[in-house]
């Protein structure tokens, strides 16, 4: 997901009149595809107990409640025209890509470090 952030914030900086709109679309049908992957992943670690157990549920709710702030990002902008809309579809986009490394930076903090089993 931090991969797909850092490929279009470059894209969010630039003219309107050099917006690449195609490249953005395809940017959010690659982060939907990450977003479920990503959370699926870290409901496994929930489920296996790999999580800080004060920060699991927060984490897994973190997760539900980003993909729906995204699919309702989503939803908002398939149905606008962003070069009309350039500004506020960039900002908005700013704030949704920091939504993305807030909970990453979240999770990388919720890990539990287990013992490795001596055989």
């Amino acid at each position: 997901m931090l991969e797909i952030v850092g490929t279009a914030l470059p894209l969010m900086t630039s003219a309107r009149a050099d917006a690449d709109l195609i490249g953005l679309a395809h940017l959010r049908e690659e982060m939907v595809q990450a977003m479920d992957a990503y959370c699926h992943h870290v409901h496994q670690l929930h489920d296996a107990g790999s999580l800080v157990p004060d920060h699991a549920d927060l984490l897994v709710g973190g997760c539900v409640e980003l993909r729906s702030a995204y699919e309702a990002f989503r939803i908002r902008w398939v149905h606008r025209d962003g070069i009309e809309n350039w500004y506020e579809y960039r900002l908005s986009a700013v704030v949704m890509m920091k939504q993305v490394r807030a909970l990453v930076q979240q999770a990388e903090t919720s890990r539990v470090s287990r013992p490795s089993r001596a055989a």
